[in-house]
């Protein structure tokens, strides 16, 4: 499977523009239509403000077009969608029939971010399957609670994609989470940051999004600067790495992590 991460330097209040921009960033990258080929966006990467799911629907629906001219998978990132008279943190995924599925919600919103009393917390975390791996979304923070990542290996995940705003100076500690959760659940983990803006507290985004392989090892970090790029998943270093570290086997029938799996809910398709 290929991998398009887009580091994306969001324009304050103009969604409109910052669509475009994304658009423009994927229409350029080359096409490989002999592999699946997942793009994937950061947290909030086109608005902070609190969208519909039918706006949400209509402002994302040129990747739509793209996701079927092209045979695309798009993660649109995560934002703040209204869906049934309730505001939650959501991640979603176009698929190249023009499919859109809610994937994954934040679980535990952000205190620093000032997401708790304005968000409510999730409950969809699902595995989704693309070519010959099942990918999973953890939203930002959530990668800072271990059982919602493994919840996901022991559903199959053998990618995880972690679309984040962290501050400059979190940067390190993200770097040794993404390391530390691909090696706990022997998957590829993927954290695509924004950069460009500010957090909330005004603390700088710069990016630094990183990807590391299922044995811990860093194969990408970024810099500041806006940038997508393309990396190749090797489907068989997951089951390789699973021969040797068998931790999420281990621990698959334990009754915590059954009980923690009736309480997620499955993706739903919205169009």
């Amino acid at each position: 499977m290929s991998l398009i991460l887009v580091q994306f330097k969001r324009e304050h209040g103009d969604v409109q523009k910052n669509v475009m921009r994304g658009m423009k960033i994927v229409s350029n990258m080359q096409s490989t239509e002999d592999i699946p080929q997942l793009v994937v966006f950061p947290e909030l990467w086109m608005t902070q403000n609190i969208l519909t799911l039918e706006n949400f629907v209509e402002v994302t629906m040129p990747f739509t077009f793209l996701a079927m001219e092209r045979g695309l998978w798009i993660s649109t990132g995560a934002h703040y969608i209204e869906r049934e008279g309730s505001v939650k943190s959501v991640a979603t995924l176009i698929t190249p029939q023009g499919f859109h599925y809610i994937v994954s919600e934040k679980w535990f919103p952000s205190k620093p971010m000032g997401e708790r009393g304005r968000i409510d917390q999730g409950s969809i975390l699902d595995v989704i399957k693309i070519g010959g791996t099942n990918v999973g979304i953890v939203i930002c923070v959530d990668a800072m609670y271990p059982e919602v990542s493994r919840m996901l290996a022991i559903k199959g995940a053998g990618l995880i994609i972690n679309p984040s705003s962290i501050p400059e100076n979190r940067v390190n500690l993200w770097r040794s989470i993404a390391r530390t959760r691909a090696a706990e659940n022997t998957v590829y983990w993927a954290s695509v940051l924004l950069t460009g803006t500010r957090y909330p507290d005004g603390r700088a985004v710069r990016g630094g999004s990183i990807v590391a392989d299922p044995a811990g090892t860093v194969i990408y970090e970024s810099g500041p600067r806006q940038e997508a790029v393309r990396l190749e998943i090797d489907v068989g270093a997951i089951y390789r790495q699973r021969e040797r570290w068998p931790y999420v086997e281990d621990v698959k029938n334990t009754s915590f992590f059954r009980e923690a799996l009736k309480s997620s809910k499955a993706r739903i398709r919205i169009m």
